[in-house]
């Protein structure tokens, strides 16, 4: 396990906080009085449960966020936005277009008259063809005519289909609390515009700072850019790659995506972790897919996107502990403190929690009484690295570099699987850890479905978000409306 641990790079000298809380921003809210469940609930929680009075080094705590599994009424949520980015290049004729347009007259089946949609077709050429407006009655019947009309044309102008598309969700007037989202649909690589995906990326990463847009990314079949759609969905917090393996899964795909967007319960958040004392010292963050900036009195920030109903986010912390002069119980070690827009109850809100531990003799000390639902979580992260790692070997051509990681990954994750509270989802993990090694098999099975599904997964596991095509597939981080939606658009298309 030390090896995979060793993958985690230390988070001493990363960039340099503000001073604590001063970047948290409070906004001006037109606000109903809060009341009823908070969005969010905070606990701090470490592996270990009882610790012995000398010096310890490396302990694993935990800060878990978890929103409220009920948004309320449907009415009630937060009004979405939505630009689609549609390829209509020559690969996507026949069958891909037609499901694509099925799938997107049944988006409006779940729209409300306060939700907006545009569409931007790209091939060689951009074209905006709906604009963003709200789906009234009147419009919907637009919108369908507009769609009935898409059809494919020649090449891949990805670069100038997507930056549209985000103008149009920037250039919104809309005043309130909303969720926007961009969508990108694709099945190849951009032959037209900008074709550096690494450049169009960090363009899109600029564009997109400080709008709380998400950009979801699905690449069709074995013939599209998977690393490139991959960063595009990085550039946003909240962001997601969808690999849609089969071509009438892209209705479950769009409603995975959907049954998210359309139960957030959580926004603007920000995390702060602190060691209570000098006695105690935070020495690494396992957050590989955020910015972790730490400031000079030691408090570690971090970022967070939109959070859905039934979500979680669990931020893995190692520590050291200096000796105690005796015996304690619930030492105080960390603490915790979130602030975030409560999107269900119009305000903001804060909230702490401290992690704390028993000092026992060493005699009395039990190693092995921990708190499984840490250590599930400590699996999470380490797996989520291991995919990480592997994949950049793999994109090298060093298979065998990437394998070495990924079996230790198994072994590892194998060895915990009676320190752990979640055995279906562990379980999961070492699934995908063997699957990748298949894929991994040859430099061909790795650029094919394969690699393109390892990839998917590494990304799920990182920001514990689902973003699964396939709406009966098993996923420890579906949540009921993204379940529910998926299934019913996937039932829905089957309709038509």
């Amino acid at each position: 396990m030390s090896s995979l641990l060793n993958l985690f790079s230390s988070t001493r000298g990363k960039t340099e906080a503000p001073t604590p809380s001063k970047d948290l921003g409070d906004q001006k809210l037109t606000a109903n009085l809060p009341g009823g469940v908070d969005a969010l609930s905070l606990r701090g929680q470490s592996e270990r449960t009882n610790i012995s009075c000398i010096a310890q080094k490396g302990l694993h705590v935990s800060c878990n966020m978890t929103a409220a599994q009920d948004q309320g009424n449907e009415g009630n949520r937060l009004p979405v936005e939505i630009a689609v980015a549609l390829d209509v290049s020559g690969s996507m004729s026949g069958k891909k277009i037609e499901l694509c347009k099925d799938t997107l007259n049944l988006i409006l089946k779940y729209l409300l008259p306060k939700d907006k949609i545009s569409i931007t077709t790209f091939d060689t050429d951009v074209t905006r063809c709906f604009d963003l407006l709200p789906m009234d009655d009147r419009n919907k019947q637009r919108y369908e005519s507009t769609v009935k009309k898409v059809k494919a044309g020649s090449a891949t102008n990805l670069s100038g289909g997507l930056m549209d598309a985000i103008s149009i969700l920037k250039s919104s007037e809309t005043k309130g609390n909303i969720v926007k989202a961009c969508i990108l649909l694709t099945d190849g690589h951009a032959n037209n515009g900008i074709r550096d995906m690494g450049k169009l990326a960090k363009i899109v990463k600029q564009e997109l700072a400080g709008t709380a847009i998400s950009l979801f990314t699905y690449g069709y079949g074995s013939d599209h850019n998977v690393n490139a759609l991959q960063k595009l969905s990085q550039a946003s917090d909240g962001g997601a790659y969808y690999f849609v393996d089969k071509e009438d899964n892209i209705s479950s795909a769009i409603g995975d995506c959907l049954g998210g967007i359309m139960s957030v319960v959580a926004q603007n958040i920000v995390l702060e972790a602190k060691a209570v004392n000098s006695e105690v010292s935070i020495t690494n963050c396992y957050e590989e897919s955020r910015e972790v900036k730490i400031s000079k009195d030691g408090t570690y920030t971090i970022k967070f996107g939109d959070l859905y109903a039934g979500e979680r986010r669990d931020t893995i912390f190692t520590i050291d502990v200096d000796p105690a002069r005796g015996p304690a119980t619930n030492v105080p070690l960390v603490r915790f403190k979130i602030k975030y827009l409560d999107a269900m109850n119009e305000c903001i809100k804060e909230c702490e929690s401290t992690c704390g531990i028993d000092r026992l003799e060493d005699n009395e000390v039990d190693p092995k009484k921990t708190n499984k639902s840490v250590s599930m979580q400590v699996a999470r992260a380490v797996v989520a690295k291991a995919l990480s790692e592997a994949n950049k070997h793999a994109d090298k051509y060093e298979l065998k570099e990437g394998k070495k990681i990924l079996m230790e990954g198994i072994t590892y994750a194998k060895s915990m699987e009676l320190k752990v509270d979640d055995k279906h989802a562990l379980e999961a993990l070492i699934q995908d850890l063997q699957d990748a090694v298949k894929a991994m098999k040859t430099q061909h099975s790795w650029r094919g479905a394969g690699g393109y599904s390892t990839k998917s997964k590494m990304m799920m596991h990182q920001h514990q978000r689902c973003n699964e095509s396939n709406e009966m597939a098993y996923n420890s981080y579906r949540t009921a409306t993204k379940s529910a939606i998926s299934r019913s658009m996937k039932a829905r298309t089957k309709m038509f």
